[in-house]
């Protein structure tokens, strides 16, 4: 049976509110300016980037990128370094490890309430919109349309809970528990295919237990994210199964890894995969080397793509470059790049749907 694959990547989510990875420090700064929440990163910035959250003016400030403030700090634990921080007397090598960790989980956790925040304050009702329109068709209860991510957000959850009967989704993981209200039931059997590669606000691994939890809310949702954190069965703290953007991704946890496979196995039987909000970045190599595996692994012929990631006052020459991006990726002949939206798709997505 043919079948549709969906791609949502940060740009369809910003339609829904979710903020840009680009915004991401700036609202961690102005956080703690306003209400004093992420100290030891407001003490990273102002060591290592000479920003003063509580004396400079946030809107004139340049900021590093996201990828820049954890990146430095999931390199130098990569090659068993450390960062002289603080920069004061007294420098512990032992503390300094401690305190950049400390920065990485304050940053994963605001990360994750600012994504959550704003997409459920802002939200366009986008991603509920295309839903109903292929539960119309019944290409949901078909598996005519998987979908994939590299984000975290539970949109596409939230509008499933809205107009799919059934709500089951397929994540390609098996959970060992599941807590809080069912919105929406995992599944590993008939339900709609939804492969988050980069995991999800919700999900949560144990590693003295070895399993991994649906909590049905975002780690965000408690203010005190290390007591929500904490396995009920071991008393260890439980990591949040979240690839975050960095220039060192790391894929080793086996559960993400199940994601994986289920994901390159579904992308291997579809004959179109159309990318929405997603840009195709140099830098996202292991996405591309996912997408190459189910081009060119399989016994049909070559899936066709086609790209929605239009928006209103794109430079010209930004939107020519990503299309050569994707041209010389996949092949010039199996690109459709329009220079239409994700809302655009959302509006008539039927004709692309094979």
């Amino acid at each position: 049976m043919m079948s549709t694959a969906i791609f949502l990547g940060a740009g369809a989510a910003k339609v829904e509110g979710a903020p840009l990875q680009n915004e991401l420090v700036k609202m961690c700064a102005r956080s703690f300016q306003q209400l004093g929440r992420c100290p030891n990163v407001a003490g990273y910035l102002k060591d290592f980037f000479g920003i003063h959250c509580l004396q400079d003016d946030l809107e004139k400030t340049t900021f590093p990128t996201f990828e820049e403030v954890i990146g430095l700090i999931d390199l130098a634990e990569l090659r068993g370094e450390t960062l002289r921080w603080p920069l004061v007397e007294g420098f512990n090598a032992d503390n300094s490890i401690h305190t950049l960790r400390l920065v990485r989980d304050e940053l994963i956790f605001m990360m994750s309430w600012f994504i959550d925040y704003y997409s459920q304050e802002e939200a366009s009702g986008s991603y509920e919109c295309l839903l109903s329109t292929l539960n119309s068709r019944t290409l949901l209860d078909r598996n005519r349309v998987i979908f994939l991510t590299s984000n975290y957000d539970l949109l596409l959850e939230k509008a499933l809970s809205k107009v799919y009967a059934s709500k089951k989704i397929n994540y390609g993981v098996d959970f060992a528990r599941v807590e809080g209200e069912k919105l929406w039931r995992p599944t590993l059997n008939a339900g709609l295919k939804f492969y988050k590669i980069h995991g999800s606000l919700d999900w949560l691994y144990c590693t003295t237990c070895n399993n991994i939890l649906l909590k049905y809310v975002p780690i965000s949702s408690s203010l005190d994210y290390t007591n929500s954190l904490i396995c009920t069965d071991c008393l260890s703290i439980r990591e949040p199964v979240i690839v975050p953007p960095t220039y060192y991704k790391s894929m080793s946890n086996v559960f993400l890894g199940s994601v994986w496979n289920n994901a390159e196995n579904a992308l291997r039987r579809v004959t179109r995969v159309v990318f929405c909000g997603y840009s195709l970045p140099d830098a996202d190599m292991h996405i591309k080397y996912l997408m190459k595996r189910a081009q060119t692994n399989r016994a049909s012929p070559v899936f066709s793509v086609v790209v929605f990631n239009h928006y209103s006052g794109k430079d010209e020459r930004v939107a020519e470059e990503e299309e050569v991006r994707y041209k010389r990726f996949f092949g010039d002949k199996v690109v459709d790049y329009t220079r239409k939206s994700f809302e655009e798709f959302v509006a008539d997505p039927l004709p692309y749907l094979t």
